[in-house]
């Protein structure tokens, strides 16, 4: 039987994605293993093995004494550097890198190689275990496919990083990318954009595969979300759902929704929400806005098919918010919900072709506020725009995106 290793630099209870193609490959008779790198807090009966690499249940930004010393250089490196002479400076950022390397090689590659075990194809999620993977293809002959989820050369770049960071980590992360790319069997990426990105960038165009949802694999929670928040049926409850991030316009939706009548509520679903008590309490809409707190992938579309509406907030913070298509969104037309969606190349395009929604102005609290009360007061186009979603929901299903990759790991051992 042939082998096929999944690759995550996450625990797999944190990556749907490699989740979704385990499930896939494994479904149609590969052996299959993913080795990810964090312990998953949760167990996994879907038949395909799974290997951790590191015991700990999360990433090194757990707080362990570990990451409080990297984390306090870090600090300490952009608050001082533009004091240092030009020449101490360059020795130190040299030594500094030469430093992380060592680490880097080591800490995320070398130290697993014999963890990771031998296979016929593997399919590595980010670059950063690269080069493990690239010694364990070579000494068996196997080849492996590269899943980029996002343009990792921007982000390199667009984060709030430090001079060390932009001038010297940022190069050698694009450097050991782009060997990634040069050995790789195939590329694949999760937008057209995206994909258009890496064409111009690394002259290799990747095969685009969408990270829709699986309804295959979809669970009830033990309670509903509207079930839980004790809203009464003619009460409308709106919905942001995916992990809080600088590209999303949150303080916009806050102002929005106080301007809002009274029985209309809202519940951020995902981690990282905390930073928006203050603005909610100074609006006076603790009794309106909830955190319910992250939910099992599997069971999302479930626990919030009971809302109306959800809100899909990013704006253009880089050119991988521009082209991004975030998990909510998929999730939201998953549970026939109609979506306020921002005109972000993308997300766009498929709000545009299904008619889900509103195109909104994240920016805008005026305008978010104003589309809210269009469907408000259009109960019809309200439900129009639900229904419109269910056909969607035939074309954007996992179970179509699969066909792509299962013929691609078909051909890798045909060629």
């Amino acid at each position: 039987m042939l082998k096929v290793a999944i690759i995550t630099p996450l625990s797999l209870d944190s990556d749907t994605r490699s989740y979704k193609q385990a499930c896939s490959v494994y479904t149609v008779g590969f052996d299959t293993t993913v080795v990810e790198l964090f312990k998953s807090s949760i167990e996994f009966h879907e038949g395909f093995k799974i290997i951790s690499l590191n015991n700990k249940s999360s990433t090194f930004s757990n707080g362990s004494s570990r990451v409080s010393k990297i984390q306090k250089y870090k600090n300490w490196l952009k608050k001082n550097e533009h004091k240092l002479p030009f020449g101490i400076k360059q020795l130190l950022y040299f030594v500094s890198l030469l430093l992380f390397i060592i680490n880097y090689l080591w800490k995320y590659n070398i130290s697993y190689i014999f963890k990771v075990p031998k296979a016929d194809l593997y399919i590595l999620h980010a670059y950063h275990q690269f080069l493990l993977i690239l010694i364990k293809s070579k000494l068996s002959g196997a080849k492996y496919i590269y899943e980029a989820h996002d343009f990792y050369s921007d982000l390199n770049k667009s984060m709030d990083l430090t001079e060390f960071e932009q001038k010297w980590l940022g190069p050698f992360y694009d450097f050991y990318e782009r060997i990634c790319i040069r050995y790789c069997y195939k590329l694949i990426t999760v937008t057209e954009g995206i994909s258009d990105l890496y064409e111009k960038e690394f002259n290799i165009k990747p095969i685009v595969i969408r990270n829709v949802q699986d309804f295959r694999k979809q669970f009830s929670p033990p309670i509903g979300l509207r079930e839980m928040l004790s809203l009464k049926n003619d009460d409308i409850l709106l919905v942001i759902i995916g992990q809080a991030k600088k590209g999303m316009a949150l303080d916009q939706v806050v102002k929005a929704i106080s301007k809002l009548p009274e029985n209309v509520y809202l519940a951020l679903i995902g981690k990282n929400f905390e930073s928006l008590k203050n603005l909610i309490s100074e609006q006076g809409l603790s009794h309106k806005i909830f955190f319910p707190g992250p939910v099992g992938a599997n069971q999302v579309i479930k626990f919030v098919a009971s809302a109306d509406i959800s809100i899909i907030s990013y704006y253009a913070l880089s050119i991988n918010y521009y082209f991004s298509l975030p998990n909510g969104l998929f999730q939201s037309i998953g549970a026939n919900l109609a979506v306020l969606y921002p005109n972000l190349p993308e997300i766009s395009k498929i709000g545009n072709k299904y008619e889900i929604g509103l195109t909104i102005d994240p920016l805008d609290s005026e305008d978010i506020y104003k589309k809210i009360m269009i469907l408000l007061n259009n109960k019809n186009l309200l439900q129009q725009y639900k229904d419109n979603c269910k056909n969607a929901n035939i074309a954007l299903s996992w179970e179509e995106e699969e066909k792509v990759l299962l013929k691609l790991v078909s051909e890798s051992f045909l060629n």
